[in-house]
């Protein structure tokens, strides 16, 4: 009787709407079959608008392409993502990567244009390019955490 409650009971908790983002883990293999193309490139410009139905969007774009995989022949792209702020007001879709104007970018990108966040993994296919003390170059996920290596597929981190 006791499993009965809890099978009822978890049954009826996941039955309510969830606003949530869960994002299942990417290996580094998966951003690379995932994406539509694979980038560096240099964070130009960061701009959000409302469209004339009143959803939120912002566009982030990237100069100074170094296509790595796919096919895209400009000098530069622009990231439609769902969400935004204007004038301090406006919504964040949790898990979505942010970005900085001026910062070097790895993007492993998916569905620009048609998903909510054209980035495979949301947060997980965006790398930042910075330099340590020593003026060497380091590589960052998008939670500021540094990369180590990437071993059999799977990406070593600071955690």
């Amino acid at each position: 009787m006791h499993v009965i409650k809890i099978l009822l009971l978890s049954l009826l908790v996941s039955s309510f709407p969830s606003h949530a983002t869960t994002l299942l883990y990417k290996s580094f293999n998966d951003l690379v079959l995932e994406s539509d193309g694979i980038f560096v490139g240099t964070v130009k410009d960061i701009k959000s608008i409302k469209s004339k139905n009143n959803e939120l969007y912002t566009f982030v774009t990237i100069n100074n392409l170094n296509v790595l995989d796919g096919k895209y022949e400009k000098k530069h792209i622009t990231l439609r993502l769902q969400g935004g702020f204007i004038e301090g007001e406006g919504e964040y879709i949790h898990g979505s990567p942010r970005f900085n104007i001026g910062e070097t970018v790895i993007v492993f990108m998916e569905g620009n244009g048609k998903n909510i966040v054209p980035i495979v993994g949301w947060g997980q296919g965006l790398f930042v390019i910075k330099r340590d003390e020593k003026g060497n170059s380091i590589i960052k996920d998008s939670q500021n955490n540094s990369i180590y290596s990437i071993s059999d597929g799977y990406i070593d981190k600071e955690v």
